[in-house]
């Protein structure tokens, strides 16, 4: 046991000559284990071993007696030892977490304090099971290759914090054997026998039944994510290069994009990864993203410009003809940060619905007077002038400019309404009365989604009249016959 311990620990270069190594033992058989071997090789290499147990405040009087072993053990050993008591229960209230995750976050955040404070590493007691079931989890949430590979030996975190896991090369029965030898106790937590909990599911009834169908099933699945880590070595390498060189990033806006044409050019395993680091450098960590998410962005690649999707940790994803662009909410102008993209469109309709205008009585006053009326938006800044009069044929008149249109009042039935887009607005757009939805105008001309929530329409209903700057509807135009007419004119804003 220990001869093989310490040919994964040369290996894999998992202790350093001279460094010291902060075993985070909880008094459980695969923690006291981890610190027997590690104090055995001590003898090989000049490491020094310091132990942090962490009382997680949790199981009352059996948590106490686990902490109390702990501290015997390692007066027995004569390895220095510190005890961090957490709350586990009031962070994850306060959190809005599971005490599980609470307690795994309190207890990584305890040991890497203590890491930091002597410049070491933090030894985990993980084995060969543990990775095994690290593995399945990843298998169920859909996580790619890099997830498949399973637990590290060595995991150097960005802020230098380094975790070593001695045990992964050995199995349970392996630790077992070890300490029957050693004639070493150890704690037992009644909470592995809950099988409301995931892992404990997998360990009593999932792994059993592996074991019937072949003895040497974990072991395997052992052997197959090292072979798939040397695999991820190399598509890594890869795809670090073309990720580099197809995409733009923007940091001041928490953007990146990149031209569809050329992901389209790519291997389907170094796209997959140049997408699954597109959504992690926006979104700002790995953790929960998984393959349904890179399958929602090849659908809206495959899907009409202007669609956009929701993702992770508050990012949009938005294809603009041939451009993929990936956001955070917060970054995109005038959009609020919602959980869903059809949820902050829906707001966005709900928070404008004060901007909209029912033009009735203006119109009203305008044929009953004959005088010039103004509707203001927003401000005195944006505005609409509306006039109504009698029509002569003569189809000279009729103004070309941009932001002043003319319409057959007397063909008009119902209110009519200025405001923003809604889904389902629609406009007629031939003299056959054939209909064009608002959105397939928007990505016809063009016009980015950024700026469709901005764009003033005449509507009566789910019907546009006029899109304010475009086009108008061939139902409402003026023709010969036509007797009243109302213009309206768009003054201010951009």
């Amino acid at each position: 046991m220990v001869r093989k311990v310490s040919d994964f620990c040369k290996d894999n270069n998992i202790i350093r000559p001279h460094e010291t190594v902060v075993a985070g033992v909880s008094g459980g058989a695969d923690s006291v284990c981890l610190l027997l071997i590690l104090l055995e090789l001590q003898r090989e290499w000049d490491f020094e071993v310091k132990v942090v147990h962490v009382e997680h405040g949790i199981r009352g009087a059996e948590s106490v007696q686990d902490a109390k072993f702990v501290e015997n053990l390692c007066r027995q050993l004569g390895v220095e030892h510190t005890q961090v008591n957490v709350d586990v229960p009031a962070y994850a209230r306060t959190h809005g977490v599971g005490e599980e995750e609470g307690a795994r976050i309190l207890r990584y955040e305890v040991f890497e304090k203590i890491a930091r404070e002597c410049g070491g590493s933090i030894a985990l007691a993980h084995h060969m099971e543990d990775n095994a079931e690290t593995i399945i989890f990843q298998m169920l949430r859909g996580s790619g290759l890099k997830g498949m590979c399973g637990m590290q030996p060595v995991r150097l975190q960005e802020d230098g914090v380094r975790y070593i896991r001695p045990l992964l090369s050995v199995s349970r029965s392996d630790i077992e054997e070890y300490l029957e030898s050693r004639n070493q106790s150890f704690c037992t937590d009644r909470t592995n026998e809950d099988t409301s909990y995931s892992r404990n599911k997998l360990r009593q009834i999932v792994f059993p039944i592996l074991e019937e169908v072949n003895s040497q099933g974990v072991a395997h699945i052992n052997s197959t994510a090292n072979q798939l880590s040397q695999v991820w070595d190399y598509m890594d390498e890869q795809a670090t290069e073309i990720f580099n060189r197809v995409c733009c990033f923007d940091t001041g806006k928490n953007r990146i994009s990149a031209d569809i044409n050329e992901l389209n050019k790519l291997h389907i395993a170094i796209k997959n990864e140049v997408l699954y680091r597109m959504l992690s450098a926006v979104a700002g960590r790995r953790k929960d993203i998984s393959g349904i998410h890179i399958e929602n962005i090849y659908a809206l690649i495959d899907g009409q410009s202007g669609h956009c999707i929701n993702l992770p940790y508050g990012v949009i994803a938005r294809k603009e003809f041939s451009v993929l662009i990936l956001e955070k909410q917060e970054s995109i102008e005038g959009m609020p940060r919602e959980s869903t993209v059809d949820s902050a469109r829906r707001d966005m309709t709900e928070q404008k619905s004060a901007e909209r205008q029912n033009l009735d009585k203006a119109i009203s006053d305008c044929v009953t007077s004959g005088e010039t009326t103004k509707v203001f938006l927003k401000n005195d800044n944006e505005y609409l002038e509306i006039r109504a009069f009698k029509f002569d044929g003569n189809m000279g008149q009729i103004p070309k400019k941009t932001y002043t249109k003319w319409f057959d009042y007397d063909k008009i039935k119902g209110s009519l309404a200025v405001r923003t887009r809604r889904s389902g607005d629609y406009l007629v757009n031939d003299t056959l009365g054939h209909t064009k939805k608002l959105k397939e105008y928007f990505i016809n001309e063009k016009v980015p989604l950024s700026k469709r929530d901005s764009i003033w329409l005449l509507t009566k209903e789910s019907e546009v009249i006029w899109i304010i700057g475009g086009r108008i509807s061939e139902k409402y135009k003026v023709l010969e016959d036509s007797e009243t007419i109302i213009e309206v004119s768009y003054n201010g804003g951009n």
